[in-house]
């Protein structure tokens, strides 16, 4: 074999190799607490590397390679063994819909190549749960994620947690939205991410577009006063009744004052339906009168302040708060 033949032949090799890395779907498709779940456990940056073994540069996947991998993901999801026990529970009405989780959990899918990962899911119609946690989204990433809500409406939970998600990123979810709004998300997990103070009005629209929201985890975030546009959206909204979300978790965002002073008109407003609201690990401020705001609220069923300030001295405005 001819030296040049030999370099070839190892490229093929390592395409067929790094094929492997990124299609090899290990399908542990099981039905775990009547929720059927599809890992790709695989899928770690998606590119391709190219040269000798050992040798190569990685270059991104071309266009039609890339085409065929969403293609395969798709016909591996509509083919999964346990999709006909999904059929048969929507066929009969006896039997509890088994909701299908599209599952990237921890495969470091790389924004560049998200559009590839994120293709399926928008014409998957059984998909119920999209879980992306521990990826590299980015903007490009929450672009993906608008049009999979566009086009798929029977999406109800949502999880991006720790994907490194900084504040500048949100709008691209905004401009892909455009003027549409979804109102099938039901949950969307938003914690553990690099969001900050800059997040403002970023975060406050992907509220307004989001109308059956009911649950947001925003906590882990360092988002100190700019969660007060996000609040201002959320009660003006509540006024128009154009949005039921039940549950707030702010944990651990290093809130200040104005946050707290908005958060309290929320609470005190009459059209607020917030039921479980988490405040753990926040410095509540005593010059905002949020404990005697919150006297006001008529919604509220339970609502956590472990590891805060609070001391002796608020023990008589928790007890109103108690016999309200």
């Amino acid at each position: 074999m001819s030296n040049s033949k030999f370099k070839s032949s190892k490229k093929v090799i390592n395409f067929l190799n790094q094929g492997d890395d990124i299609l090899n779907k290990t399908e542990k498709t099981v039905l775990d607490s009547s929720i059927t779940k599809t890992y790709y456990t695989n899928i770690y940056s998606c590119n391709f590397f190219s040269g000798e073994l050992g040798k190569g540069n990685k270059s991104p996947i071309s266009l039609a390679r890339s085409f065929f991998i969403s293609v395969y993901i798709y016909y591996q999801n509509k083919e999964s063994p346990l999709m006909n026990y999904i059929k048969e529970s929507e066929d009969k009405k006896d039997l509890a819909v088994i909701p299908f989780s599209y599952d990237l959990t921890g495969a470091i899918i790389e924004s560049p190549f998200t559009g590839i990962i994120m293709a399926p899911a928008r014409i998957e119609p059984r998909i119920t749960e999209f879980l992306m946690v521990q990826n590299i989204l980015q903007g490009k990433g929450l672009f993906e994620l608008s049009k999979v809500l566009l086009f798929n409406r029977n999406i109800k939970i949502v999880n991006l947690q720790t994907c490194a998600l900084k504040s500048r990123f949100l709008n691209p979810f905004n401009n892909g939205m455009g003027l549409f709004d979804n109102f099938t998300v039901e949950e969307i997990n938003i914690s553990l991410n690099y969001i900050k103070e800059d997040c403002r009005e970023y975060l406050a629209t992907i509220l307004s577009h989001l109308k059956g929201l009911k649950t947001i985890n925003l906590s882990g975030n360092d988002l100190k006063g700019g969660v007060s546009s996000f609040i201002i959206m959320l009660n003006n909204l509540y006024r128009k009744k154009q949005i039921c979300l039940e549950n707030l978790v702010l944990s651990k965002c290093i809130l200040d004052d104005i946050s707290f002073y908005v958060l309290g008109e929320l609470l005190k407003s009459p059209y607020c339906k917030l039921k479980n609201l988490y405040l753990n690990i926040n410095n509540i401020p005593s010059n905002v009168n949020f404990l005697k705001k919150l006297k006001k609220n008529k919604s509220l069923t339970e609502i956590y302040f472990n590891k805060s300030n609070i001391g002796n001295n608020d023990t008589d405005d928790i007890m109103r708060i108690m016999r309200i």
